[in-house]
């Protein structure tokens, strides 16, 4: 077992971090909406790509960039199914990651760190996620990331596009008594969310489509066999049809979640 200094704090952006990774994982872009596609599809290009990272340990280096071979400057937006000598590794309790938020090839950069070194020799894989630029018809681009983001609506990402929102808060005490531990300096709380994911197409099959693979997503993911992942249950879907405002069908996936958060 790790020192638990090493393991994820929980908390808000902890919670958000998972689950996106969650839904970029299980959830990957159909295609850009367009009804004008010339092969009659209705999509135009994939805004994401997935490419597994191999590496050899050295019994010393614990840090890895990730950096996607096609394109060294497009970010990673998902970071998952991490070995090391074919043997799987949890996140929080194997290795922690973090993630660039910057424009310039250096403050984008990704970086993967195990809690023990990788021994001399062995296999190290690590599957990414990675976000292109696509150039629609009058060389205009669409925004380089994830389809899958955080916060409200990113006017340059074209539909289809998922919004994931903390909906509210709660923190609530462990246990009756005292929650500080005197000598490692920290204490714990139960940490309660509820988070809407708004998933928006501009065709309604689709709009459900996408709906149904976030729900089934977060469930799948619900069975995780890593207790430091967040509790997650889908509460109920929400569909608001068509928003004239939007442009675009719009199906709300409400998420309640539990996790201890550490403090201190």
């Amino acid at each position: 077992m790790p020192p638990i200094l090493n393991v994820p704090r929980g908390g808000t952006l902890e919670v958000e971090r998972q689950l996106l990774t969650i839904l970029r994982r299980y959830v990957p872009d159909p295609g850009i909406d367009d009804p004008n596609a010339r092969d009659g599809s209705g999509h135009g290009p994939i805004r994401d790509a997935v490419e597994i990272l191999s590496f050899t340990g050295d019994g010393q280096t614990v840090e890895f960039d990730l950096l996607p071979t096609v394109n060294n400057s497009y970010p990673v937006v998902a970071v998952y199914d991490v070995t090391v000598a074919g043997m799987p590794m949890l996140a929080g309790w194997d290795y922690n990651t973090t993630y660039g938020e910057k424009f310039g090839t250096a403050t984008r950069r990704a970086r993967l760190a195990f809690n023990v070194a990788p021994a001399d020799g062995v296999a190290v894989a690590i599957k990414i996620r990675y976000g292109t630029y696509q150039v629609l018809v009058g060389n205009k681009s669409v925004a380089l990331g994830s389809f899958i983001n955080s916060g409200f609506s990113r006017g340059l990402m074209p539909l289809p596009k998922i919004q994931v929102q903390l909906e509210n808060s709660n923190l609530e005490r462990v246990g009756i008594g005292d929650n500080w531990d005197a000598d490692t300096q920290m204490g714990a709380v139960w940490h309660e969310m509820t988070w809407r994911v708004t998933v928006m197409s501009l065709y309604a099959e689709e709009c459900k489509e996408l709906a149904n693979k976030v729900s089934s997503s977060i469930m799948k993911a619900s069975h995780d066999n890593n207790y430091l992942m967040p509790i997650l249950n889908v509460d109920r879907l929400i569909s608001l049809d068509y928003d004239l405002e939007q442009k675009a069908y719009i199906i709300i996936v409400m998420v309640s979640c539990r996790c201890r958060e550490l403090f201190g």
